[in-house]
């Protein structure tokens, strides 16, 4: 569509496992193959913004990205590689008016499975890690993208935003390591 001036794209679920412990076909299905729908999408959606001048990328991505947790490969993998082009593309289309930024989550509930959000919800070690005491929403990550889309933000491009209520400047790996080894 000629209109199309956004962009926002939601993560798959991952499992909870060691590195090898993947095989190569859930490796290809959860992880690239959802890197390829991203490029994909972009590929279609770019010359659009391109020729309107005015385009707002924003995928989610998981915040595995910059914190080194167990169990976490394939998330840490599939958000790497989103961030990284999320970034190439905010420098190579900024001239066009087209901002791209990820929204990093971290600890929330609702988008994973039922198993993980009875598990976050029973774990008080978890939700105390957060310096807001509690977990994240679809609300809360519906709020940053709406920020990230509107001209609020209009300075901001190329950047992960973190939204993980504050976790990550308290160094949390040590808890999720913790949690992860009881699971």
């Amino acid at each position: 569509s000629d209109n199309a001036d956004i962009l926002i794209f939601v993560p798959p679920v991952f499992e909870f496992k060691k590195y090898v412990e993947h095989t190569e076909d859930t490796l290809n299905k959860a992880v690239f193959n959802s890197i390829d729908f991203f490029t994909k999408e972009l590929n279609t959606i770019l010359p659009c913004m391109q020729k309107n001048i005015y385009g707002r990328i924003i995928p989610l991505i998981y915040d595995y990205v910059d914190v080194s947790v167990p169990y976490v490969s394939a998330f840490g993998l599939y958000s790497g590689a989103i961030s990284a082009l999320t970034k190439n593309i905010a420098m190579e289309y900024a001239k066009y008016n087209i901002r791209a930024n990820c929204v990093m989550m971290g600890l929330s509930v609702g988008e994973q499975t039922d198993f993980w959000n009875q598990e976050i919800s029973s774990n008080c070690d978890l939700v105390d890690c957060q310096p807001v005491k509690r977990c994240g929403t679809a609300e809360d990550v519906a709020n940053a993208v709406l920020f990230l889309a509107s001209e609020m933000s209009s300075f901001i491009s190329a950047e992960n935003i973190p939204l993980n209520g504050g976790a990550n400047v308290i160094g949390h790996n040590q808890v999720w390591t913790d949690w992860l080894k009881k699971i």
